[in-house]
């Protein structure tokens, strides 16, 4: 897990309860608001909240489309996506309160305009 804010200008380390932007890598599955994903290898990034300008949050509620092609994000596909919420204590992947939206949904890998 990142223990630094992926803002090259930021000095502070990522805590435990730090609000924090997460963006990672997961399968969507009907009835789940974030993708299921366990590993480090999932997680792309965090960022502290306030730190964070890499692209606009536009939230999203189910049903996902892809901010790229359109599409409907279907069951089962993985997808690219953004959440806000708190760093988890050490050892536990996901961010902890990400509320009901998701803030990046993008096809993974096979997105129509890739």
């Amino acid at each position: 897990m990142p223990t630094r804010c992926g803002n090259n200008d930021c000095d502070r380390p990522l805590r435990p309860g730090d609000h924090i932007v997460h963006l990672g890598r997961g399968q969507c599955f009907n009835g789940h608001i974030t993708p299921a994903f366990t590993k480090e290898d999932d997680v792309i990034g965090e960022w502290h909240r306030n730190c964070f300008r890499e692209f606009p949050l536009n939230p999203q509620s189910h049903p996902y489309r892809c901010e790229e092609c359109g599409d409907s994000i279907q069951h089962g596909q993985m997808v690219t996506f953004a959440c806000i919420g708190y760093k988890a204590p050490l050892g536990q992947v996901r961010p902890e309160r990400r509320g009901n939206q998701l803030y990046l949904v993008r096809h993974a890998y096979l997105c129509a305009r890739t």
